[in-house]
């Protein structure tokens, strides 16, 4: 099994996926920039762990003392680390994941694919999140239509947001470019919206058909690829969950309790336009987005580690197929 570094380790999803990574007996160190929280990790799980700040120099000189084959970037916002990390695995022939939720990171990953081929490296951004599990959700669908024999024209994903925001996602989010939020796919391209569209989805989760508006998603920038769809919506249900200002930020808890992700499991819904006028929808219910992530994305690590890699930009389900979801024990994909 190849040598993997979380870097990140020390941050609230960073640390589910490390936890997530012990159990299923990966070959890993710790990474991140505080010695304090680090060690304290190092001793819970019984980890080797190294400290670093993101610059060229010093991440180039760690991942070769730690002899890292595969480097997983949990450390947000993704604006600030995608491009060095990725920089570093292609000068150093080392396969580059992360849990970025942020539409910078894939567009990174899509321009150096072609050089990441060259290099023999693999880039596979949110490996295990949201766009993982809603390209598996909306994969699935089209796949039956195919099999069909029907052809695909577009399709449209939504998911529902609830619960309690981690202060990471929370920085992310505000520190996402804010044009990005009405971006939709044409015909391969991104674009943006004219205006706010808002379409009724219904999430399988007793609240019936429920509005949601037109809102970017990352898996915008994964669904061409791996459903081969190029016109595509993404739509967002909110209900209970807050997105706060830069200025309350650093007064946030530093993420949802157990207890609290308990209480909301993830809901996403699909519909899958053919050009004879058939549609076909499905759901996917599965654990709190956070949960999840946090199982899919060391199960990623794992496989990657085994060497299950196709180098240049690849996405969780085209790589590992559409049924990656169900690895988290409760998963279920309903058509209707």
């Amino acid at each position: 099994m190849a040598r993997l570094m979380i870097y990140g380790a020390t941050g609230y999803t960073g640390r589910l996926v490390s936890e997530q990574a012990k159990r299923l007996g990966l070959d890993f160190v710790l990474a991140g920039r505080s010695e304090g929280k680090l060690k304290s990790l190092s001793n819970y799980l019984k980890i080797p762990y190294v400290k670093f700040d993101v610059d060229a120099k010093t991440i180039d000189e760690n991942l070769a003392e730690q002899n890292t084959k595969v480097l997983l970037n949990c450390a947000g916002p993704f604006v600030y680390t995608a491009s060095l990390m990725i920089d570093a695995c292609l000068r150093n022939g080392i396969h580059y994941l992360d849990t970025a939720a942020e539409l910078e990171s894939y567009q990174l990953s899509q321009e150096k694919s072609e050089e990441a081929k060259q290099a023999n490296v693999m880039l596979l951004p949110g490996c295990g999140g949201a766009a993982a599990v809603l390209d598996c959700l909306a994969g699935h669908v089209v796949d039956k239509m195919q099999n069909d024999g029907k052809r695909v024209t577009s399709l449209d994903v939504a998911m529902h947001i609830s619960g309690p925001l981690t202060r990471g996602t929370a920085l992310s989010a505000a520190t996402m470019d804010t044009t990005a939020t009405s971006l939709h796919c044409v015909d391969g391209n991104l674009v943006p919206r004219t205006k706010q569209i808002k379409k009724d989805f219904d999430f399988n989760d007793g609240r019936g058909a429920v509005p949601c508006l037109s809102f970017m998603l990352a898996a915008v920038a994964t669904m061409p690829s791996s459903t081969g769809v190029q016109n595509i919506g993404t739509f967002a249900n909110t209900t209970d969950a807050e997105f706060p200002s830069m200025d309350q930020i650093p007064y946030m808890a530093e993420g949802p309790t157990e207890a609290e992700r308990n209480r909301n499991p993830y809901h996403a819904a699909v519909a899958v336009n053919a050009n004879d006028g058939t549609v076909r929808q499905a759901t996917v219910e599965t654990v709190n987005g956070y949960s999840f992530t946090g199982i899919l994305t060391a199960n990623a690590a794992k496989r990657v580690s085994e060497g299950n890699v196709k180098p240049g930009f690849q996405t969780a389900a085209g790589l590992f197929g559409n049924n990656f979801v169900t690895e988290v024990l409760g998963s279920r994909i309903q058509d209707f």
